[in-house]
C-alpha cells in the first residue's frame, strides 16, 4: 500500500513539473505565481482595465436602450443583470471577508423587487417605489457611489442603487403599475417592512454570528466599515457633527463598532434617513416630471463622484500600478526561494479590492 501511494505521489509531482515547465518555462515556478506576475504586467493591466471599461459603458447603453425601447421588459433585464452581479459579488466579498455587506438594506430591496417582478402586487410595487427612489437612491450620495466604468465593484454598487430606480420608472410610467393614490397606511407598511429587515439584520450580526465578529476582527460589516472610515463619508461626518452639537457624543469621541452606543446611533440614524428619503419618494410618486428630475440628479451625483475618482485617485494609483508595482514584484520574486510541490500545494493567497 505504501509503494502504491509512493508511485501515485511521484506521478503527481512529475505531472506538476511538466505542467509548470509547459506553462511557465520553469518546473520550480508555480502556475499561481506566474499568473500573479502576468496580472501585474503593465500591458495586461491596460487590457483588463480597457475591457472592463468597455463592459461598463456598454452596460449603460444597454440599460438606456431597454428603458427607451422595451420598458415593458425592463423587469426581465433587471432580474438577469442584478442576479448575475450579486452572484459575482458574493464570491468576491466572501473571499475578502466582506460577505456581511450582502445583508444590508440595499440587497434586501433587490429581493423585494425580484419577488414583486415574479408575483406582481400594486401595494408591494408602491412600497418598492418608496424604497428605490428614497433610501436606495440617496444612498448614492450618502455612500459616495461612483460610476467608474473600469471597476466591476464600483459599477455593481451603482447598479444596485440605480437599477431599482430605473425599474420603478418603467413600471410606474410605462406600465401604469402601483396604487393610484397611496396613503399613510402604505407609508407605514413600507416603514414596517424596513423595520423587519433591521430586526433580522441585528439578529444575524448581534445574536447568531456575534461570536464570529468577536473572534475575527477582519470580518467586515457596514457598521464596522462606517466606524473605521466614517470620516470619509459625508453622511457619517454630518451625523457626528449633529451628535456632538447635541451633546450625545464627545468632541474627540470616536465611533466604535463594538460599543452599544455606536450601534444604537447607527440604527436610529439609518431609520431617520430611510423615513426622510421615503417622504421625498412619496412626493415624486405622483409626478413623472419630478421623478425624472430626481433620477437625473441622483445619477449626476454618481457620475460626478466617478469623475472625482478618475482625476483625484485613479490617475495616481494607475501610474503606480504600471511603474512601481511590477518592479517591486520582480524584486520580491527574485528574493524568494522556489517552492517545492508540497509547499505549493499548501500555499494560499488573498487580495483585497475594497472600494468606496
Amino acid at each position: 500500500m505504501t509503494d502504491k501511494r509512493s508511485v501515485v505521489t511521484t506521478l503527481r509531482h512529475n505531472l506538476r513539473r511538466k505542467m509548470r515547465m509547459r506553462l511557465t518555462g520553469d518546473e520550480n515556478k508555480s502556475v499561481r505565481d506566474e499568473a500573479r506576475m502576468k496580472l501585474k504586467n503593465p500591458n495586461v493591466i491596460r487590457v483588463i482595465d480597457m475591457a472592463s471599461f468597455c463592459n461598463g459603458v456598454f452596460g449603460i447603453v444597454l440599460t438606456q436602450y431597454m428603458m427607451l425601447r422595451h420598458a415593458e421588459w425592463f423587469w426581465a433585464y433587471y432580474a438577469v443583470v442584478i442576479i448575475s452581479l450579486l452572484i459575482i459579488r458574493y464570491f468576491m466579498y466572501s473571499k475578502n471577508k466582506m460577505q456581511y455587506f450582502l445583508i444590508d438594506f440595499c440587497y434586501f430591496v433587490q429581493a423585494t423587487h425580484l419577488y414583486e417582478a415574479a408575483f406582481p402586487s400594486p401595494t408591494l410595487f408602491t412600497i418598492n417605489f418608496l424604497f428605490a427612489n428614497g433610501p436606495l437612491a440617496f444612498a448614492i450620495i450618502a455612500w459616495r457611489n461612483s460610476l467608474v466604468f473600469h471597476s466591476l465593484d464600483k459599477v455593481t454598487s451603482v447598479y444596485i442603487h440605480v437599477l431599482p430606480l430605473c425599474l420603478s420608472y418603467c413600471d410606474r410610467w410605462a406600465r401604469g403599475k402601483g396604487l393610484a393614490t397611496p396613503d399613510a397606511v402604505t407609508f407605514l407598511m413600507a416603514t414596517g417592512l424596513y423595520l423587519v429587515w433591521q430586526t433580522l439584520y441585528l439578529l444575524v450580526t448581534e445574536v447568531k454570528d456575534k461570536k464570529k465578529f468577536d473572534t475575527d476582527k477582519d470580518l467586515t460589516s457596514s457598521l464596522r466599515w462606517l466606524a473605521q472610515k466614517g470620516h470619509n463619508i459625508p453622511s457619517a461626518v454630518f451625523a457626528r457633527r449633529v451628535l456632538v452639537a447635541t451633546g450625545l457624543m464627545g468632541k474627540d469621541e470616536p465611533f466604535r463598532a463594538e460599543s452599544l452606543k455606536t450601534k444604537m446611533i447607527m440604527v436610529l440614524s439609518q431609520l431617520i434617513f430611510t423615513v426622510a428619503c421615503m417622504l421625498w419618494a412619496f412626493i415624486i410618486y405622483h409626478s413623472e416630471a419630478l421623478h425624472i428630475i430626481s433620477s437625473l440628479l441622483i445619477l449626476g451625483c454618481s457620475v460626478w463622484n466617478g469623475a472625482q475618482y478618475y482625476f483625484e485617485v485613479f490617475a495616481g494609483n494607475y501610474q503606480y500600478r504600471i511603474t512601481r508595482a511590477p518592479r517591486e514584484a520582480d524584486d520580491s520574486q527574485s528574493a524568494s526561494q522556489p517552492s517545492t510541490p508540497e509547499e505549493d500545494g499548501l500555499s494560499r493567497s488573498s487580495s483585497s479590492t475594497t472600494e468606496e
